[in-house]
């Protein structure tokens, strides 16, 4: 069993400065001279985890984010054969179908403002 990696990262555009990051984990977080955050970019050990959790926990900007980084492991072989090779195929390239006027006396939302039965839609509104 392999453990996830985990990282933390820093949304710059919302850390105000505070510092409490670096107070709650100065083993990974240090700040620079205005009091922004510094942040190790290596995995987090799984002894610090919670640590890491705890200052992510009690950022008051909330810009601190823990991401995890798990193993990629293969889903197995892809299918043999003709059939399964026409599925991959016909499921990679399926279209949308554009929006078409229904048969069942309505029309679809581009066509008017809602969904709305056509012989009330062509009626022109009660005086």
């Amino acid at each position: 069993m392999t453990m996830a990696n985990h990282t933390i990262i820093v949304d710059s555009i919302a850390c105000v400065g505070h510092g409490i990051c670096a107070d709650l984990f100065p083993e990974w977080i240090r700040l620079d001279t205005w009091g922004y955050p510094i942040i190790n970019s290596e995995a987090i050990p799984p002894e610090l985890l919670v640590h890491a959790k705890w200052a992510v926990a009690n950022c008051p900007a909330l810009a601190l984010h823990l991401r995890s980084q798990g193993p990629v492991e293969a889903a197995g072989p892809l299918p043999r054969g003709r059939r399964a090779v026409e599925r991959m195929n016909a499921l990679l390239h399926r279209r949308a179908k554009p929006a078409t006027p229904s048969g069942n006396g309505t029309r679809e939302v581009g066509e008017s403002h809602a969904r709305v039965p056509k012989e009330r839609a062509d009626r022109p509104p009660p005086p």
